[in-house]
């Protein structure tokens, strides 16, 4: 909430520019996932019904806020449903006239059936690239994006087998069938973004 704060993220003056460089669009949908997880946390494993619905009282009112900023406004004119905590999610920056909210039906996403049908594959080589010497070389060995998300080498990390628009050879030699797989996807092999992943 500090950041959130600390940026002016809650000012509905704040024009769209200077919301999304400052992140707003993040450390919103950020919060607002914290403070649901955290009333979820609070009724589930603490079993603290009040605790838990004083939390979820303050989740609601964080997205009453959030709601009313222009930003998050104009998902409303596609028809996007922003009832509780969970509907903020990022598909609707890039498809606002979807409003599947955060887990769309496999049809719409022929990537997903791929990666489902293909599973055993990648978690074979995943496997593989898990091994601690295996992993932490080619970690080190290749650009990090994110880091801000992973100080610390015990929290999540990556090892890219595409980036800025080409395969990572290093990476594809530990990860074979997986790279293979993914050079047949034109939505990953095809995609020019610079510093986009896989």
């Amino acid at each position: 909430q500090l950041s959130v704060e600390h940026s002016r993220c809650s000012d509905p003056l704040l024009d769209t520019d200077r919301f999304l460089s400052r992140q707003c669009h993040m450390r919103w949908r950020q919060l607002l996932l914290i403070a649901a997880e955290l009333a979820r946390h609070l009724a589930v494993d603490a079993l603290d019904v009040r605790r838990a619905a004083g939390a979820l009282r303050d989740a609601r009112a964080l997205l009453g806020t959030a709601r009313a900023l222009p930003f998050f406004k104009q998902f409303e004119v596609f028809g996007a449903r922003l009832a509780e905590p969970h509907d903020m999610n990022y598909n609707m920056d890039y498809y606002p006239h979807v409003n599947l909210g955060p887990i769309w039906p496999k049809d719409l996403v022929p990537l997903a059936a791929f990666l489902e049908a293909h599973f055993e594959e990648f978690r074979s080589d995943l496997q593989h690239i898990r091994d601690a010497q295996t992993f932490w070389g080619l970690h080190r060995g290749a650009f990090v994006s994110e880091t801000q998300f992973t100080p610390q080498d015990k929290d999540w990390q990556t090892v890219y087998l595409y980036l800025n628009q080409k395969f990572v050879d290093r990476n594809c030699e530990v990860a074979p069938r997986s790279c293979e797989l993914l050079r047949s996807r034109p939505e990953i092999a095809g995609f020019r973004a610079s510093s986009s992943g896989a």
